[in-house]
């Protein structure tokens, strides 16, 4: 259907282009506390308190609130006719404020307790457990920072949970940007905290403000829908019970992937080395961009539109292979590239200074493991999304949670090796654990969207994109070691890149692959 092609396309483009701004300045952001704050004790505290923040933000903020919500508003407002469009009268809107307005207040209940807590636990740190802390530390002196941190990051919790309450409202009437620029106010406003004040007490205060402008930034749009007003408090409410409990089901699938984060940095420390832990995060780093630009953007963009369809599942299943293609169309041949380019792209950024060749040779092999994994990766999120929005919450869950105790066991069989069937994989080991997790869950994922849900996906020209791929990847690797001889690592490394565009740009013109010209700025689906 034109109106519903047309939301997912206007939504992938600008959720990609967000993004990419948003990493660009993630990016700054690194450079500049690295430059004004180095390796020293107070941004330690600092990172150590913006840890809890952080991880609602990853399990409630984008993950359990998000795509829980997301299809009940949808259902409010009345799905789409036959054409796509959203049909939404004065009372579909009705129906959709009342459902938010019971959400905030829920969402205001539950953070505040929350905050109550871990604002209890900091008071501990800073008083009654300030020798406790302090004998975990091997620099006792960060309790004082901590204790003065705490109470101005913790709150941030708030702000960020109400504002993915904001995201899902809004998705669900095809308005993507408005929630997404919040974090651009984030990051703008904390590189110019460092830089002004070069203080992490001030950049903490800043941080909550810009917090608090996140969620602000959203109520322009959330007046214009007609969904703004005071907060409900109706805890017995029939939806409120029906977003909390496939809130909590989408939770065990994110306590999942986070676990088997937490088990490969400490079994990284435990199995490999300390250095171990470093090599995978900055190699995670490079392979998320490619993975936020087009798998989740496009994820996203067609979860409100798979939730608006839930019925016709034939419907469900276009929107889905469209999704799958226009995040194929770009990570496939951005696979091959990363692969081959990985020693160049590690050695270019952080190949100098104490980061020394042992340590860009193995974050260069995490880099291309986890590289290896990105199409599954991508197959995963969009196979748990469809079967959410279409209201399978309970077996996308279990399936990742079963799959941790594999995450694991691969963890230490390519560590150690058993038996001296391989030789040792050290770092690369744990990344390749994850990537054969991941084509695990994308196959059991895969079996429930199709077998049980009903759900038939279509992607064609595979074939032809593949081939697009392996020449996008050879013409990477002849580019980077012919120009490397003679000019270096930094030549080397763009000759390489624009070497490998080359037969990706000759594809879409000769080709006009609809994937692709759906994703370009000022396109529309005909």
């Amino acid at each position: 259907m034109k109106a519903s092609a047309d939301r997912q396309g206007r939504g992938a483009r600008t959720l990609a282009g967000v993004t990419l701004a948003s990493r660009v300045l993630g990016l700054v952001r690194d450079m500049v506390c690295a430059h004004v704050f180095g390796g020293g004790a107070a941004f330690g505290a600092f990172l150590a308190a913006w840890t809890v923040p952080n991880l609602f933000r990853r399990m409630f903020a984008e993950g359990a609130v998000s795509d829980a919500a997301g299809p009940e508003f949808v259902r409010r407002l009345g799905g789409a006719d036959e054409d796509g469009d959203i049909r939404a009268g004065d009372t579909e809107r009705a129906a959709a404020r009342t459902l938010f307005r019971r959400l905030f207040g829920s969402m205001l209940a539950w953070t505040g307790v929350s905050l109550l807590v871990c604002m209890g636990a900091a008071a501990w740190v800073a008083g009654p457990g300030r020798a406790t802390v302090a004998g975990w530390l091997e620099d006792p002196g960060q309790v004082d920072h901590l204790a003065a941190l705490l109470p101005w990051l913790l709150p941030y919790v708030v702000p960020i949970c109400l504002l993915a309450l904001a995201r899902s409202a809004l998705n669900a009437f095809g308005r993507f940007g408005a929630p997404e620029i919040g974090q651009l106010v984030l990051n703008g406003a904390w590189i110019g905290a460092a830089l002004l004040s070069r203080s992490t007490a001030v950049l903490a205060v800043v941080v909550l403000v810009a917090g608090c402008a996140q969620f602000a930034v959203t109520i322009p749009a959330l007046r214009r829908e007609r969904l703004w007003g005071p907060p409900e408090w109706a805890p017995r409410s029939g939806e409120v019970h029906q977003v909390r409990r496939r809130a909590a089901q989408v939770l065990v699938a994110v306590a999942a992937a986070q676990a088997n984060v937490l088990a490969d940095r400490w079994m990284a420390i435990g199995l490999v080395g300390p250095g171990a832990t470093t090599h995978l995060f900055y190699a995670f780093r490079f392979v998320h961009l490619p993975f936020a630009l087009f798998a989740l953007s496009a994820s996203t963009a067609a979860y409100p539109e798979i939730a608006r369809f839930e019925h016709d599942r034939e419907e469900v299943g276009r929107i889905l292979s469209r999704a799958l293609s226009q995040a194929a169309v770009f990570l496939l041949p951005a696979t091959a590239g990363l692969v081959v380019l990985a020693p160049r792209i590690v050695d270019v950024f952080f190949g100098h200074g104490a980061f020394g060749d042992a340590d860009v040779a193995s974050t260069a092999a995490a880099l291309a493991a986890y590289t290896a994994g990105l199409p599954f990766m991508a197959l995963a999120t969009h196979l748990a999304r469809v079967c959410r929005g279409v209201g399978d919450f309970r077996r996308p869950a279990w399936a990742a949670a079963c799959l941790v105790p594999m995450n694991i066991g691969l963890n230490w069989a390519l560590v150690r090796a058993p038996g001296g069937l391989w030789e040792p994989m050290g770092a690369a080991g744990l990344a390749w654990a994850t990537s054969a997790s991941f084509a695990v869950l994308a196959a059991v994922l895969a079996w429930i969207a199709t077998r049980r849900n009903g759900i038939a996906v279509r992607v064609g020209g595979l074939g032809v994109l593949t081939a697009v791929s392996v020449a996008v990847g050879g013409a990477a690797w002849w580019a980077e070691g012919t120009v490397g001889q003679a000019l270096g690592e930094s030549p080397a490394l763009a000759a390489g890149v624009l070497a490998g565009l080359v037969p990706f740009g000759v594809w879409v013109a000769l080709a006009r692959p609809s994937a692709v010209l759906e994703f370009l700025p000022g396109s529309r689906n005909r």
